[in-house]
């Protein structure tokens, strides 16, 4: 450590150096070239400021170029005019050198100390120009740089005594460089000398010249031009930071310039021009053949089919949580679920089994049915299937014989839809601590989550009650998608941030059935059988399970090769198994419409619109009712009433309470029958 009267010692030296040094400039001397410095405006001058400021750009600068050189200014027009930047880097965040950066884009600084002056310009980056003037001759080697290496020499034209003008030549520079933004080239050997003399005006000392004279191997001679910059008369001008890459939407590849959208995306810069060369990134059309083929599991980031022994034997190894989404009525997916099981068991025999189709109040129910002690009959009465899920149990039933005929434990992963109901109308904050089935706080939910159900809360509202059951919506000929105007207004009402607490309950409660299980069975493989809203993107479940703790999740998901491919890259899942499109033999049967336009009204579902020659219709709803009870059961929320038409089969009644005009009616909607298909 150093010695405290060593430190004192030095700096006490230091500070006589800088006295010493500060006594033996003298002022006086030097002309005042203090305060900010613009570039003077030549009337009638448009555009970007040309090089030699009393001609025109481009052409008009009469630039005594070789022809080699005038070939190349030729090209830089050409591409120019297409739409492209030519010989201009400045695009990238390359600076503009020197003799270019002379033209002074931004305000410039002049410094003058005894041994050096500095000219400071915020342009592009800090350009800080060093020109000594202590009497160095050119060092042996030097480093080139974009602003060069200058030396200066002070000079007393009239012999007054006071210096009146600063000589400086540059050298060691290095590109690529231009004149100006017409692309304007200079040799690319980078062997320029430029020599230039500033001094202030003798009439007005608030007007400063630079003449520059440039010896460069792309021209015929030499080429001098003059400068001329005005002072600003604020004795404390404002100083604007400028940081050439923020916010700055080129992109180079090779040699050729591209720009990013606004939605972040890499677009062509001039027309017809060719996209760069992809050659160390899977393409969409490189993984169309794995994605576009039935049967396939495909990597979910790069598209490539994926070894499904390799997959398994992997997951057997790790043990991690594994989410195998679903879409809840299609039968397919289900199929697909069993299989995954079956390869899973075929490599562990210690696999968990996680259902979000049973609130925990029911894990009795499924320890006494994997222990054998229900038929399948009293089980699905003792679980009261139709009351708290109501899908097709013929779907689920497989995957319930499987774990009991395997002794595979079975896990209630969710909660009572009250509590989510209660939620999505009151908000998460309003639910006392001890109403809350034990649910910690959830994770909060990342933007890219909070936009993705804005556009599900959008659709739901713009669309007939049933129409929408995952969070991607609809088919594609049914939506209706917000633009970004709609998104933001929507992320800003109160409604759909209950709407978000929602939907983060049942992704806590579930991660936390998850994280429970994978501490209890440690060793074990735990399987969630959720919906895919809860496993898209890594926003819902596996954002929650690693909040608490649990890292290791693989992330599921059957598709269609209808939308596998336009899912490739997008997060979408670790790993999609493609299915292939829906026949008419084995598409999902067509879900009721009742057909209303539905919003969150006071305390009940309030219908917007109802659609002409819909169920609805004929049942005699009008907008401005409000849908109090439906089946039975207490309808506080838009999706509550969603659910429930959603369980309803082709040719049944659901009787409705309706609310309107304070008053409570009862209604019948009378659902027609499936159409009968001929043999």
């Amino acid at each position: 450590m150093l010695d405290r009267n060593l430190i004192g010692a030095m700096a006490l030296t230091a500070l006589c150096m800088t006295i010493a040094e500060a006594q033996a400039f003298d002022d006086a001397k030097y002309p005042n070239l203090k305060g900010q410095w613009t570039r003077a405006i030549v009337p009638g001058a448009g555009g970007q400021p040309a090089f030699d400021p009393g001609k025109p750009p481009g052409r008009g600068q009469q630039a005594p170029l070789t022809a080699e050189y005038q070939a190349i200014f030729e090209t830089n027009l050409a591409d120019q005019a297409a739409g492209g930047h030519g010989n201009v880097l400045w695009n990238t965040c390359l600076p503009n050198a020197m003799p270019g950066m002379m033209t002074v884009f931004q305000p410039m600084e002049i410094v003058v100390m005894p041994e050096t002056t500095y000219i400071l310009i915020n342009q592009t980056h800090d350009a800080h120009r060093r020109i000594y003037t202590d009497g160095r001759d050119w060092p042996a080697e030097v480093e080139p740089a974009f602003e060069g290496y200058s030396i200066g020499k002070w000079v007393d034209e009239d012999g007054d005594g006071r210096y009146d003008m600063l000589e400086i030549e540059t050298r060691h520079l290095k590109g690529p460089r231009v004149y100006d933004a017409s692309g304007l080239p200079l040799h690319a050997d980078n062997r320029s000398v430029i020599k230039e003399r500033i001094f202030l005006d003798r009439a007005d000392r608030n007007i400063l010249y630079d003449e520059i004279t440039i010896f460069d191997n792309a021209l015929t001679r030499p080429w001098t031009v003059t400068k001329k910059y005005v002072r600003n008369p604020n004795p404390r001008p404002v100083w604007y930071e400028y940081v050439c890459a923020e916010n700055n939407p080129h992109v180079v590849i090779g040699k050729e310039n591209y720009f990013r959208s606004a939605d972040g995306l890499l677009m062509p810069a001039k027309k017809d021009q060719a996209p760069p060369d992809l050659r160390y990134f899977v393409s969409r059309t490189a993984a169309a053949p794995a994605c576009s083929t039935d049967g396939e599991w495909i990597d979910g980031m790069t598209g490539n089919s994926i070894d499904r022994k390799e997959l398994f034997r992997d997951l057997a190894a790790r043990n991690p949580v594994v989410l195998l989404g679903e879409s809840h009525t299609n039968a397919d997916h289900h199929r697909w679920q069993l299989h995954t099981l079956a390869a899973l068991h075929g490599r562990s025999d210690k696999i968990v089994i996680g259902f979000e189709a049973f609130p925990r109040r029911l894990q009795s129910v499924l320890d006494d049915w994997v222990a054998g002690k229900l038929t399948a009959e009293a089980f699905l009465k003792a679980s009261e299937w139709r009351r708290v899920w109501g899908y097709d149990a013929a779907l689920y039933m497989p995957l319930f014989e499987f774990a009991r005929l395997n002794h595979i434990p079975m896990i209630a992963l969710n909660v009572e839809r009250k509590l989510v109901s209660r939620v999505g109308a009151e908000g998460w904050a309003s639910v006392p601590m001890n109403e809350r089935e034990g649910i910690s706080d959830p994770a909060p939910a990342s933007l890219a989550y909070q936009r993705e159900l804005a556009r599900v809360f959008y659709m739901k509202r713009t669309l007939p009650a049933d129409a929408a059951e995952s969070r991607r919506g609809p088919p594609d000929e049914a939506r209706t998608e917000p633009d970004e105007q709609a998104l933001a207004d929507i992320l800003k009402q109160p409604e759909f941030k209950r709407f978000v607490d929602a939907q983060l309950t049942w992704d806590r409660a579930m991660a936390e059935a998850l994280a429970a299980a994978k501490h209890k069975f440690s060793d074990a493989i735990i399987v969630g059988i959720v919906g895919s809203g809860h496993v898209e993107g890594g926003y819902g479940i596996s954002h929650q399970l690693k909040d608490l703790g649990v890292a290791d999740i693989a992330a599921f998901i059957p598709e269609s090769t209808e939308s596998a491919c336009k899912l490739v890259g997008t997060s979408y899942a670790d790993a999609m198994f493609t299915l292939a499109p829906a026949s008419e033999g084995t598409s999902e049967p067509e879900r009721p419409r009742l057909g209303i336009l539905l919003a969150d009204g006071d305390g009940a579902p309030r219908i917007d619109r109802v659609v002409p020659n819909s169920v609805a219709e004929a049942t005699g709803l009008k907008a401005g009712d409000h849908v109090v009870r439906a089946a039975g059961l207490e309808t506080r929320t838009t999706d509550e009433l969603i659910e429930v038409v959603g369980r309803q089969a082709p040719g049944t009644w659901l009787p409705l309470s309706i609310r309107r005009d304070g008053q409570e009616i009862e209604f019948i909607a009378k659902f027609p029958p499936r159409p009968r298909q001929d043999l």
